[in-house]
């Protein structure tokens, strides 16, 4: 399946495991040239120069530099494919485990991530499968419970918000696919991961709708404390 940037979320777990490793990772500095370096005009509709532009930066401000907490939210917010590389390469450089028990695990660079994502019958576990992104946003929130101070889920932009759930997670989009990944809490207090990918047009549908569609139809038990939900279309 194309998941376009929803697959930042794994970018996002690595970053995360080196913090649970060490937090003062996260205060590691990134200049602003090396975040350029990673730039390709014309593949992120202006998400590189809004982030920076967020914290009064521009592309000219070379001798700057960005905590990797601001690159974090360069990637995840903004969707920045520039900030998501620099940060797969500063996590290649260290020892990250797998999240799913595949050996060491690098986040690849986006256009690697989106070349793959069409070959069919690859099986490098980020790729072409909503089953692992859903994995991947619940081992998230294992990290938060078993790490004092890592919190997770601050870096999942808020996709919508209601007197009852909040929707966290991050979309993807290139033409002619639509992807997503959420974490949620249901009216019952129970933790749900959902995730998804079609082809669009043809089966379109925004992913609030979405998610509640998918999880009218899941029998929630109350001895449970979270449900995994993946669905999609090839």
């Amino acid at each position: 399946m194309v998941l376009a940037s929803a697959q930042k979320i794994y970018t996002l777990y690595g970053v995360m495991r080196l913090a649970a490793n060490d937090i003062k990772f996260l205060n590691t500095e990134i200049e602003i040239q090396s975040l350029n370096q990673f730039y390709r005009p014309g593949t992120d509709a202006g998400a590189h120069q809004r982030s920076l532009l967020a914290d009064g930066l521009s592309m000219d401000s070379i001798n700057k530099k960005v905590r990797v907490t601001r690159a974090i939210v360069y990637m995840m917010r903004y969707s920045s494919n520039a900030a998501a590389d620099v940060l797969a390469s500063e996590i290649g450089k260290r020892l990250v485990a797998s999240p799913h028990g595949h050996g060491i695990f690098q986040p690849p660079l986006i256009d690697e991530q989106i070349e793959q994502s069409f070959k069919v019958g690859d099986s490098a576990w980020y790729r072409n499968t909503t089953k692992n992104l859903t994995e991947t946003l619940r081992q998230l929130d294992e990290l938060q419970l078993n790490v004092d101070n890592l919190r997770t889920e601050l870096y999942l932009p808020v996709l919508q918000r209601s007197k009852s759930a909040e929707i966290r997670g991050k979309l993807g989009s290139i033409p002619g696919y639509r992807a997503g990944a959420a974490v949620m809490n249901s009216p019952d207090g129970l933790k749900i991961y959902g995730s998804y990918a079609f082809q669009y047009p043809h089966h379109a549908t925004a992913l609030a709708v979405a998610i509640e569609q998918r999880l009218k139809s899941i029998s929630l038990k109350p001895e449970c404390d979270q449900h995994l939900v993946q669905f999609g279309t090839r």
